[in-house]
């Protein structure tokens, strides 16, 4: 997994694991899954609530508007 944040630093998880929140403190408005599992992305930090938004194995993403400050995968 590699993001960048709404000031334009990246990021780069290399080994997520599955059921483990993962915050982002400047928040996620653009990245790579480079995993081999969807990923859930929270508006919120400590994956609190319902995800808004999931993101397949292999895609990306790039909403300036819509940072996103935590995420986990998922089966």
């Amino acid at each position: 997994m590699q993001w960048f944040d709404r000031l334009g630093n990246r990021t780069i998880d290399r080994d997520p694991e599955i059921g483990v929140c993962r915050n982002v403190a400047a928040g996620a408005v653009s990245g790579t899954n480079r995993t081999n599992l969807p990923l859930h992305f929270w508006p919120r930090a400590n994956c609190r609530d319902s995800p808004t938004f999931l993101l397949p194995a292999g895609f990306s993403w790039n909403d300036p508007f819509q940072p996103y400050f935590s995420y986990m995968p998922a089966r």
